[in-house]
C-alpha cells in the first residue's frame, strides 16, 4: 500500500489545469492594471516636454532681446541662443510691432496641455489654446 502510494506520486508531475488558470488570470488582472498607468505616464511625457520647450524659448528669447534689443519670431535667431527643439513639440511666437514683448505657446499633437506664455505678466499658463487680440488661435498666426 505505501509502494503505491510512493509510485503515485511520483507519476504526478506538473501543473493541474486549475493551476495555470489561476496564473492566467493573475497576470491578466496585472495587465489591466498596468497598461492604462504606462498609457497615462505616455501622455504626461509629452506634456513635460511642451513644458520644457517653452521654457527653453523663453530663455532664448531674452538672450535675443539682450543682444539685440528685440524679441523674434524666427527659429534660427532662438537656436543661436541655445534653443533646442524637441520632437513633434509645435512652437508658436508672435512678436509684438515694436519688438519689446512676445507671446509663445508650445503643445504636443498627442499631448493633452498647451502651454502659453506672455513676456508682460511673465507667466506661463496651461490649459486650452489661447487666442490673440484678433481672436485667432495664436499657432495659426505665428508658427515657427
Amino acid at each position: 500500500m505505501l509502494r503505491t502510494l510512493r509510485n503515485t506520486q511520483r507519476e504526478d508531475e506538473g501543473f493541474t489545469l486549475i493551476e495555470l488558470l489561476v496564473v492566467v488570470i493573475i497576470i491578466g488582472i496585472l495587465a489591466a492594471i498596468a497598461i492604462p498607468v504606462f498609457l497615462n505616464q505616455r501622455e504626461k511625457a509629452r506634456n513635460a516636454s511642451a513644458n520644457s520647450d517653452l521654457r527653453n524659448l523663453i530663455t532664448a528669447q531674452e538672450g535675443v532681446f539682450t543682444e539685440s534689443d528685440a524679441y523674434t519670431a524666427t527659429l534660427a535667431d532662438l537656436k543661436d541662443n541655445g534653443f533646442t527643439q524637441s520632437v513633434a513639440v509645435v512652437h508658436c511666437v508672435s512678436v509684438g510691432a515694436d519688438g519689446d514683448t512676445f507671446t509663445a505657446e508650445t503643445y504636443h499633437p498627442q499631448g493633452t496641455l498647451y502651454f502659453y506664455y506672455e513676456s508682460q505678466t511673465g507667466i506661463i499658463v496651461k490649459g486650452g489654446s489661447v487666442e490673440d487680440g484678433d481672436g485667432n488661435q495664436l499657432c495659426e498666426t505665428g508658427q515657427l
